[in-house]
């Protein structure tokens, strides 16, 4: 849990202790009825949402996301409640309201794999590029491991595809833009170089979290393997 950002150690130590001394949380009102922090705000909620945590509580993370307010509430309301309840010589504890959520269309799959990638650095639920796999292997398209252990010449032509994790943009000497990109696949990264003359085709594909197939020439220059790309196409 250390490893999702913007969850910090303290929330992260009592979300462990309660569920050793309670058990299991068994279900979302549950838990923000348990945890009581003032660590747990709208952040590291959005973060847990995020992320994932709830899933096996069969909570929807669109739809909890939309109805962030409403779960802060409920939570400060729990808090409240047990304040009381500290405090009160007839040991009385009010009775919290069921906590309902308003639907809304769940999160498509791209979207999770794109939060799971912000805030753990790696995708969890699936890979971006799974889906793909069928029609890379009937274009003959290698995985980019072993693409580089097969091409391993300069100029070598060779064709790849990846999920974008990374882009800069640069201007060259002439004051003409490129980039740097970077792709990785379910075995390897690669930096694939995009001119001026390329990048005008479709300036606005080269985005994060973006699946692209690549056609492009293998550049050996520093030693460092790298693709200058010629053609791409949007999967």
């Amino acid at each position: 849990m250390l490893a999702i950002k913007n969850l910090g150690t303290n929330i992260v130590s009592l979300i462990i202790e309660e569920r050793g001394h309670g058990g299991p949380f068994e279900s979302l009102a549950d838990f923000l009825s348990r945890i009581n922090h003032r660590d747990l705000n709208k952040k590291s909620l959005e973060a847990l949402l995020k992320s994932g945590c709830f899933d096996s509580l069969d909570v929807e993370r669109q739809t909890a996301l939309s109805n962030i307010e409403q779960l802060l509430n409920f939570n400060s309301l729990s808090k409240k409640s047990k304040i009381e309840n500290q405090n009160s010589l007839f040991n009385y504890q009010p009775k919290l309201t069921a906590l309902k959520l308003t639907p809304t269309e769940p999160a498509d799959a791209k979207t999770k794999l794109t939060w799971e990638k912000e805030l753990l650095g790696l995708y969890i639920s699936d890979h971006p590029l799974k889906k793909h796999l069928p029609f890379l292997k009937e274009k003959q398209v290698q995985p980019i491991k072993e693409a580089l252990n097969s091409h391993l010449r300069d100029r070598a032509r060779l064709k790849v595809a990846g999920v974008i994790s990374g882009v800069q943009k640069i201007l060259t000497k002439t004051g003409q833009p490129m980039l740097f990109v970077k792709i990785e696949d379910l075995t390897d990264n690669l930096e694939v170089i995009v001119f001026s003359e390329t990048l005008a085709k479709n300036p606005y594909l080269w985005k994060e979290n973006n699946v692209v197939l690549i056609n492009g020439q293998l550049s050996l220059r520093n030693g460092e393997p790298k693709v200058i790309c010629n053609e791409v196409k949007e999967l």
